[in-house]
């Protein structure tokens, strides 16, 4: 298991970025999920659930990565939440 190990997914409701949500998932990693669509986000959590239900691993931030400042506070609101990720999958 890769307890405590938090990989941060921008993009993660579509394509590649969904994919490596639920593969990261089954291997037991802790997602910190960014996307701008919230009923896509929850969509997507519903589907991890069901890989491991584990509601605590799993985080959402909404955000839309082409304004600067939705980026600014979303990364702020990580960093304080998370301050040392495993990984960060920008897709």
């Amino acid at each position: 298991m890769n307890q405590n190990q938090w990989i941060c997914i921008t993009g993660c409701t579509d394509g590649i970025g969904r994919i490596s949500a639920l593969e990261l998932a089954k291997k037991g990693y802790l997602l910190v999920l960014v996307a701008r669509n919230s009923q896509k986000l929850e969509n997507l959590k519903k589907e991890l659930l069901q890989i491991r239900n584990e509601p605590d691993a799993f985080v959402l931030f909404v955000c839309d990565l082409s304004i600067l400042s939705n980026v600014r506070s979303t990364s702020q609101e990580i960093l304080n939440r998370f301050p040392k990720l495993y990984c960060l999958l920008n897709n």
